[in-house]
C-alpha cells in the first residue's frame, strides 16, 4: 500500500466486508483490508476509528488491528512513539462501558497487555494501570482483563520474549502481586450478584496463581481464594463460575506439585490445602445426585490433580503412609461413577503410579497402595461389562 488511505476509506471497506451482499465485492474488500493492516498507516487509522466509535464492526476491526500490529509489527514503531501509543490505548480502555462488546474489550486488553510486555521502558505497567484505571468503576472490567492477560501472554509465541525479558516481567509480577491481590479483594466486595465481574475476578486470580506470583498461603487465607472453595462447595454455583473455580484450584495444585519438587513448602499450608480439597467430597456427591456431569467431571479433575500434586509425598515413606494417600479414595470414588468419561480423567494418574511403583520395586511401599489398586481393578471390571440390554456388536 503506497499511499496513505483515509479513515473514511477504511470505514467504507469495513462496511463492504460486513454488509455488501456481493461476494466478489466482499472478497475484494477483505483483501484490501488485509493489505491495509500490514501497512504502516494502520497504526494511526486504527486509532482514529477507535476514537470515532462509529459502529461495532469498525471498532472491532480497529481494536483487532491494533492488537495485531503490537503482536507482529511492534518493531515498525520508533521507541519515541511508544509512550504516545501507550497513552492512546489507555484512553480507549478508559472509555469502555458495560455495554461495550466483549470481543472489543478482549482485543484492546490484549493490545495493552502485549504492549506492557514488549515495552521495556515501561517500568511499572501493573502499578500504573491500577492507579489510572481502578478508581473508575467502568474501567474495572477491562482492567481485570488486562491483569489476566499479562501473565498469560508471557510465553506467547507471537511476542517471542527473550529469557531475560521474561525474568524481568516475573519480577514485576511478584512486586505488584500485593497491590493486585488488594484490588481483587475490592472487586470481590463489589460483585454482589454481578456474575461477570465475579468470573473476571476469579480468572485474574487464577492467572496470577498459575505463574506463582501469588504465594500459596494466600489461597487459603485470602478472601478470593476462600471464595473459590465456597463456590465449589455450593450446588447453586453456575456452570461457568464452576469451571473458572476448577481452573483456579487446579492451577494452585499444579504449582503445589512444582513447589514440592523444587523446595520444601510449609507442611501446615500443604495440609490446609489438602483438607480444603477433601471437603469437596460432599459437593461431588450432590453433583452426582443432580446428574450434573460437567460439575462431576470438574470434581474428578480436582481430586486427580490433588493426588498428582502430592504424588512424591505419597511415595516418600515406606514405613508410615503419608496422609495424602487418602486422596486416592476420592479418585476411586470418581472411577466408580457410571460414566466412563469420568473414570478416564484419572487414568494418567494410575499409569504414573504403577510405573513409579514398578521402578522402585519396594514390596513394603507397594503394600500401602494394594487396597487402592484392587478397588481400581474392580471398578474397571464393571466399566468393561456390556449393558444387559445391548444388541449387536460393540463399536
Amino acid at each position: 500500500m503506497e499511499a496513505a488511505p483515509t479513515a473514511e476509506l477504511v470505514y467504507q471497506g469495513i462496511c463492504t466486508l460486513f454488509h455488501n451482499s456481493n461476494p466478489k465485492e466482499k472478497e475484494k474488500a477483505n483483501k484490501w483490508l488485509e493489505d491495509f493492516q500490514k501497512s504502516i498507516y494502520s497504526w494511526t487509522i486504527a486509532d482514529e476509528l477507535l476514537q470515532q466509535k462509529r459502529d461495532l464492526h469498525s471498532c472491532y476491526f480497529a481494536a483487532q488491528t491494533m492488537r495485531n500490529k503490537i503482536q507482529n509489527s511492534f518493531n515498525e514503531l520508533p521507541p519515541s512513539s511508544h509512550e504516545s501509543l501507550r497513552d492512546s490505548l489507555i484512553v480507549h480502555i478508559g472509555q469502555i462501558t458495560n455495554d461495550t462488546d466483549a470481543v472489543i474489550v478482549t482485543q484492546l486488553s490484549l493490545a495493552v497487555a502485549d504492549l506492557a510486555l514488549l515495552m521495556a521502558a515501561w517500568k511499572q505497567p501493573i502499578i500504573d494501570l491500577l492507579e489510572l484505571l481502578s478508581p473508575q468503576a467502568q474501567s474495572v472490567w477491562p482492567l481485570l482483563e488486562i491483569l489476566t492477560l499479562l501473565p498469560e501472554e508471557i510465553d506467547s509465541r507471537y511476542l517471542r520474549l527473550g529469557s531475560n525479558r521474561r525474568e524481568e516481567i516475573h519480577k514485576q509480577l511478584d512486586a505488584a502481586a500485593p497491590k493486585v491481590l488488594e484490588f481483587l479483594c475490592i472487586c470481590l466486595q463489589r460483585c454482589d450478584g454481578q456474575e461477570r465481574l465475579l468470573n473476571c475476578t476469579l480468572r485474574c486470580f487464577s492467572a496470577w496463581v498459575a505463574v506463582q506470583a501469588i504465594p500459596m498461603h494466600h489461597f487459603t487465607e485470602n478472601p478470593v481464594g476462600q471464595k473459590v472453595f465456597q463456590l465449589l462447595s455450593s450446588a447453586e454455583t453456575s456452570r461457568k463460575l464452576h469451571d473458572t473455580c476448577t481452573e483456579c484450584l487446579c492451577a494452585l495444585l499444579s504449582c503445589l506439585e512444582a513447589s514440592t519438587t523444587r523446595y520444601k513448602l510449609d507442611p501446615t499450608i500443604e495440609a490446609q490445602i489438602f483438607n480444603a480439597v477433601c471437603s469437596l467430597e460432599t459437593a461431588y456427591h450432590i453433583s452426582v445426585a443432580h446428574e450434573d456431569i460437567d460439575k462431576t467431571m470438574n470434581y474428578c479433575r480436582i481430586f486427580t490433580v490433588l493426588c498428582e500434586a502430592f504424588f512424591y509425598e505419597m511415595l516418600s515413606n515406606e514405613e508410615v503412609p503419608h496422609y495424602s494417600i487418602k486422596g486416592l479414595d476420592l479418585v476411586l470414588m470418581c472411577v466408580g461413577h457410571f460414566d466412563y468419561e469420568v473414570a478416564e480423567i484419572t487414568f494418567n494418574l494410575w499409569y504414573r503410579l504403577s510405573e513409579d511403583l514398578f521402578q522402585r520395586y519396594n514390596d513394603k511401599l507397594t503394600s500401602h497402595f494394594k487396597p487402592h489398586i484392587e478397588r481400581l481393578l474392580g471398578a474397571l471390571y464393571l466399566h468393561a461389562q456390556m449393558d444387559p440390554d445391548h444388541d449387536g456388536l460393540i463399536d
